[in-house]
């Protein structure tokens, strides 16, 4: 009987084979509709990429902390090293800056001016993208040729001659990276095409593969070479082996980036250009005017307002007791304040560039609201519970680590609640400057550049002499300025750049406010948890829970008051889904975030009563441009 009732061979092999089939068919169904999302414009594109980073961003940080342990432990016999790095990246970063004219980074990518220009036709008018792409690889590859040249005569033939003598091999050597001087450049072409996903999966492997290879393999080369020959020796050939990795690590990413450029947006997105077409010169003069008309002129005026920035800083050393100590606390509580409101800037220039600049004035209000959106909602996330939990937390610190001196951080507490609110502040101010570029408002920037330092000095007087503030003064000085200019930029940009654009302000501000009220009453509640779970998991677990509430549970627990509080129209809930769905490896964290903020979004008496109001007009504009990137760019 046993026998008779089990399936024959055959028939389980089948069905195995079936099983196999469908799940190859669902994969390949998934990764076409993938590829729809990426074709499809819109904002979802850039919170894709931004959702796709999350787990990059922490598996880097591991690897990081421990290059930086195995490298400083077996290599570097002192701190030489490091300030031999530190002063050869000054010493050049003047002239590098200078030859570059604005147009790219340190190491070959997009400034933001550029990408300005390349992101507004990437898509729509992919020929003239091309001819601005193949501008920027001549410039920085001949000009590259020129800094390498007269980097390598000045080191023979003057600074040989000089108690600098020993600096001319770290010099030459870290010369290298201005030739080609565009190794970076893919990592901004995924950008301009808005694959932000392929961006932060090219610079995550960079960082956490290339960087620290290069680095261990070209440092071990310098030890062992400066080691065997005692005219190099060991400090100099380890020194030169750390600059030289900076090199290596770049051509490995670039090779790595250019290859999924190739796979993902050329041939992916039916593109009408190869590979070999971004290094041919086929560039026009009015095409080359058009972007140094731009970023010239800016790029001269904040060269020579260098030199009074440089001037403000050395005056200030004066006044302030203990400026070095005070700097040091003022940047611990930067990065404490990171945590309860992380900083940093929106990298949307690309996506928003495509709008504006091709006319689509609705299109661009409406993500100009959603940047503010998710930058508010995205800093508050985390604001109330790192607040009521951060005594605990440093006091566990300090009993797990007796040695490593936390105490002496302490006074940064003082700083701490200035620091959260610069954080969140700049999220807001952020947005005009980025206008500024984007609608290449050249006299205005010029104008804000020459004015700035100007009255960043009469602040530090200010406060310095006047008030007699001492360590305050570094917060105040720098704060107050950044503040009276945002505030008359965002005039300027609702004057002159976006006159009618309206803030959905309830999304924006009312509902994340309204959050914090519920996260206050989550927090309490873990705080008074927090002993017995100390006592019966020990300090080291209840960190491990901490760190998950910090990069995941909280925002779980955030989605249920902000998507009470009407924080999500419709259409919102609808773009935060294809956001998730283009978060690749990250979809874990970010998904059920996702399904807590669609439920409560339901049950919410005041979901879609505070819409963003435009989103029929964008999307018609949306329509447009998708109408007019597929007549120019499809084969």
């Amino acid at each position: 009987m046993g026998e008779s009732s089990a399936p024959p061979a055959g028939k389980k092999q089948f069905f195995l084979l079936a099983k196999i089939s469908e799940i190859k068919r669902k994969q390949k169904e998934e990764q076409r509709r993938k590829l729809e999302l990426w074709g499809d414009i819109g904002y979802h594109r850039y919170l894709g990429g931004d959702f796709y980073n999350r787990i990059l961003a922490l598996l880097v940080l591991p690897v990081s902390l421990l290059l930086f342990g195995v490298v400083t432990e077996i290599f570097l016999p002192g701190p030489e090293v490091s300030g031999y790095q530190d002063l050869t990246k000054s010493l050049l970063g003047f002239f590098f800056g200078v030859m570059d004219i604005g147009l790219a980074g340190s190491q070959g990518y997009f400034s933001d001016k550029m990408q300005r220009f390349v992101a507004e036709h990437a898509e729509i008018h992919p020929e003239k993208a091309v001819h601005q792409i193949q501008f920027f690889v001549f410039w920085q590859m001949w000009t590259g040729l020129v800094q390498v040249t007269v980097v390598g005569l000045y080191c023979f033939y003057f600074l040989a001659n000089t108690t600098l003598a020993h600096m001319a091999y770290f010099i030459i050597f870290y010369s290298f990276v201005q030739f080609p001087g565009m190794l970076q450049i893919f990592e901004s072409l995924f950008q301009c095409y808005q694959r932000y996903d392929m961006h932060g999966l090219v610079t995550s492997v960079r960082d956490a593969v290339f960087a620290p290879l290069a680095t261990i393999l070209c440092v071990f080369l310098g030890k062992f070479i400066g080691g065997a020959n005692p005219a190099i020796g060991e400090v100099m050939g380890i020194t030169i082996g750390f600059l030289t990795s900076i090199y290596v690590a770049d051509i490995y990413g670039m090779i790595f980036g250019a290859r999924l450029f190739s796979k993902r947006v050329l041939d992916k997105l039916k593109v009408k250009h190869r590979f070999s077409d971004f290094f041919r010169p086929e560039f026009n003069r009015q095409e080359v005017k058009e972007i140094i008309s731009f970023i010239g002129p800016i790029q001269i005026v904040d060269t020579l307002l260098g030199f009074m920035g440089m001037i403000t800083t050395v005056w200030i050393t004066q006044w302030v007791t203990s400026y070095a100590s005070w700097k040091g606390l003022i940047s611990f509580a930067g990065t404490v304040a990171g945590l309860a409101a992380p900083g940093g800037s929106n990298k949307a220039t690309a996506t928003v560039s495509q709008a504006y600049n091709n006319g689509k004035i609705e299109l661009t209000h409406n993500y100009m609201n959603k940047i503010l959106k998710y930058d508010l909602m995205n800093v508050t996330v985390n604001l109330i519970p790192v607040i009521i939990l951060l005594p605990t937390v440093l006091d566990q610190a300090i009993k797990m680590f007796p040695t490593a001196n936390i105490q002496n951080y302490l006074p940064a507490l003082v700083v701490l609640p200035v620091s959260i609110i610069m954080n969140i502040t700049n999220k807001i101010w952020f947005l005009p400057n980025q206008m500024l570029v984007i609608a290449t408002r050249r006299n205005a920037i010029m104008v804000f550049n020459v004015v700035g330092p100007f009255v960043n000095f009469f602040f530090s007087w200010l406060f310095l002499v006047y008030f007699q503030l001492g360590w305050l003064s570094l917060i105040l000085m720098g704060w107050i300025p950044t503040i009276i200019f945002s505030l008359v930029k965002w005039v300027y940009m609702l004057k002159r750049i976006t006159p009618k654009f309206k803030p959905a302000l309830w999304q924006i501000a009312a509902a994340p406010l309204i959050s914090q009220a519920g996260m206050a009453g989550f927090s309490f509640l873990v705080w008074l948890a927090m002993p017995p779970i100390i006592e019966a998991i020990t300090a080291w677990g209840f960190l491990v829970i901490l760190v998950f509430l910090l990069f995941m549970g909280n925002s779980i627990v955030y989605q249920v008051f902000y998507s009470l509080a009407g924080g999500w129209d419709r259409n919102t809930i609808e773009e935060y889904h294809k956001g998730v769905e283009l978060s690749g490896p990250s979809k874990f964290m970010v998904k059920p975030a996702y399904l807590v903020a669609k439920f409560f979004t339901k049950l919410a008496p005041l979901h879609d009563r505070f819409p963003i109001a435009n989103e029929d007009a964008a999307q018609v504009e949306i329509g447009e441009l998708m109408a007019l990137r597929d007549k120019n760019i499809v084969k």
